[in-house]
């Protein structure tokens, strides 16, 4: 499954990116920082995975999910957080995520999510 992150802390983005690819077999074919540049990068490399970061400056990862899924052919898209209130899980699956993901969380849920959205 080939797979761009979005995020706009550097270090959860590389730790993120590194974790993909060695606990889970997906190729990350991009990274950014911002939801704009996610964008164009989601255009260029048309990925199967998106994880998008809930809170970013500008286009966040709700708008960003629902900008994507409008779309023909549209990625998975998982959106994560440190949020846990349940108002931002449902803004995220309400904007068509496939799933959302607590960071905090993130070792004990990756792997188990990504076999159940890409089944």
């Amino acid at each position: 499954m080939r797979a761009i992150v979005v995020d706009d802390y550097p270090p959860f983005l590389a730790a993120l990116t590194v974790l993909l690819g060695h606990k889970t077999g997906v190729e990350v074919v991009g990274q950014a920082d911002n939801g704009a540049d996610g964008l164009k990068l989601i255009d260029e490399m048309q990925p199967d995975l998106v994880l998008l970061d809930y809170s970013m400056p500008g286009m966040g990862g709700v708008e960003l999910t629902h900008r994507l899924k409008a779309r023909p052919k549209a990625p998975k898209i998982i959106v994560m957080s440190f949020q846990t209130e349940s108002e931002c899980r449902q803004q995220a699956l309400a904007a068509g995520a496939d799933a959302f993901l607590v960071k905090t969380e993130i070792h004990q849920e990756l792997m188990p999510l990504l076999r159940r959205i890409a089944g």
